[in-house]
């Protein structure tokens, strides 16, 4: 199954809440700005796809809700 995929339905960007927010939110350390990222992955209905395609491909930053000190933290650090 493809990452943006879902349901057989082929998800466009627009669909997505981080679509509509600025990058940078979703690769900041601070906790005020990861709080944030968290909040718009937890209204997004591919939450588990993008934290499960995060942690197979290492990736910096906050996705599907997770960050990447808590990915770490589950024995998938990012790739340096």
């Amino acid at each position: 199954m493809n990452f943006l995929d879902h349901h057989d339905q082929q998800v466009t960007a627009d669909m997505l809440p981080c679509a509509e927010t600025d990058p940078e939110m979703f690769h900041s350390t601070d906790a005020k700005d990861e709080a944030f990222a968290k909040g718009v992955c937890s209204t997004c209905f591919l939450q588990v796809s993008c934290r499960q395609r995060a942690r197979e491909e290492r990736r910096w930053g906050t996705w599907g809700g997770e960050t990447e000190a808590e990915r770490a933290e589950a024995g998938y650090a990012p790739k340096y």
